[in-house]
């Protein structure tokens, strides 16, 4: 786990980024709750095409691809959700592409007038993912609210008990444990040497918390969080494909790759027959 915090100037940048962002009319008229939840999806199609795609066995749980010209020569931008994973990991996933696609770096970068790394424009994303999905003031109240239910007499909390807080957590906001740690760890209400054990790099391994983690899921009922949604929804990018092919306007390598990626043959348009087509051509989707 990245014990790395971005300065708090940049936290506060990101805070009235996303502020402005949910203040537009498009987004707050059709998305007027403070918690956003599996409602990060549709707002991520307002601004893309979502493919939905179970890849098993990948440990990518999304990406974006932009520069495909349709017929009529406008750009799209096309995102990639990973359906073999589970429902909070693809809300994240859906959050952390929003930045992307809302530039969320390049205003931090044009703001404080520097180029960031990779590396640290994709710290800068996750933390937009992070105050997007996870409010600073609604997540420490609810924080306060679970630490409380779980602590000992004495104030401590063991183990067990800071994981159930955790997936409660989880739960409530739609997030997956890791984001969770991560945030409890950066609004420091945890300390770093607890964020650590809680991430499996010390005493715990990383295969018991999620024993632990899975059983409270199952317990409380959250059974969504165990299973893989495994949604299958691609709606014209065989066309686009064929279409950037034609003007040359993404490399080849790319285009053959997608089309390996998402088992479409040139000329192979899937469409609001999709169920039939891709238990055909892909193998079905479970």
């Amino acid at each position: 786990m990245s014990m790395n915090l971005l300065a708090n100037e940049i936290v506060e940048q990101i805070k009235c980024f996303i502020e402005n962002r949910l203040d537009e009319e498009k987004i707050k008229s059709k998305y007027p709750n403070t918690l956003l939840r599996e409602d990060i999806l549709s707002i991520l199609d307002e601004y893309c095409t979502i493919v939905y795609f179970p890849l098993e066995g990948e440990t990518i749980n999304g990406f974006h691809i932009t520069g495909l010209v349709d017929a009529s020569g406008s750009e799209n931008t096309f995102v990639y959700i990973n359906t073999a994973q589970t429902i909070e990991k693809q809300v994240f996933t859906a959050a952390h592409e929003l930045g992307h696609i809302w530039g969320i770096d390049e205003f931090i970068s044009s703001t404080f007038n520097q180029d960031y790394s990779q590396e640290d424009k994709e710290r800068i994303i996750n933390r937009f993912a992070a105050e997007l999905l996870m409010p600073e003031r609604v997540f420490v109240s609810s924080c306060i609210v679970e630490f409380d239910r779980y602590k000992e007499s004495e104030g401590a909390i063991t183990i067990p008990n800071i994981l159930k807080a955790i997936t409660n957590l989880m739960s409530h906001f739609f997030v997956p444990y890791k984001a969770v740690l991560h945030r409890i760890y950066e609004l420091k209400i945890i300390s770093e040497e607890s964020a650590r054990l809680l991430h499996g790099d010390d005493a715990i391994p990383y295969e018991e918390i999620t024993q632990l983690v899975n059983k409270h899921l199952k317990d409380s009922g959250n059974v969504h969080f165990l299973e893989p949604t495994r949604k299958c929804w691609i709606d014209g990018l065989s066309a686009l494909l064929d279409q950037a092919e034609k003007q040359e306007s993404v490399s080849q390598n790319k285009i053959n790759h997608l089309r390996e990626l998402f088992g479409l043959a040139k000329g192979t348009h899937i469409s609001d027959s999709l169920d039939k087509q891709l238990n055909i051509s892909l193998g079905g989707c479970d």
